[in-house]
């Protein structure tokens, strides 16, 4: 089974479509990605193969005064669901986005060229 985190948001909707049955989605009420025992606690559960991390903070202007909150879920909480990954098996992709970049290359980024981001969020998703 592929576990969808934050399956209710934009990108969630999206992967539980093209997913279809395959999946099986959890967000905000099932679980708390901020909360080690909480992310145990479900994958230990649900015992999925892949768990697609499609939760985050993603209000780019509220990171910017909402700092900690931003690092602990777009970084911690990819921690905490990477550690729980590897202890029972699974494997994580992790979604990340352009704003770990400066936008300055003037040509498209890959995924080993040097991040450098200008913002909290983009900060954020970098820790993750």
């Amino acid at each position: 089974m592929i576990l969808v985190v934050g399956n209710k948001g934009m990108l969630g909707q999206e992967l539980m479509g093209l997913l279809g049955s395959a999946a099986r989605g959890v967000d905000v009420g099932e679980i708390d990605i901020t909360d080690m025992e909480s992310v145990q606690r479900v994958l230990v559960t649900l015992k999925p193969r892949v768990v697609v991390n499609a939760a985050a903070y993603t209000d780019v202007d509220g990171c910017e005064s909402n700092a900690e909150l931003a690092m602990q879920v777009n970084g911690e909480g990819v921690a905490h669901l990477a550690l729980i990954t590897k202890e029972i098996g699974a494997k994580l992709v992790q979604v990340s986005t352009d704003y770990v970049f400066d936008g300055g290359k003037g040509t498209p980024y890959l995924e080993d060229d040097l991040p450098k981001p200008l913002s909290i969020y983009g900060e954020s998703k970098l820790s993750g």
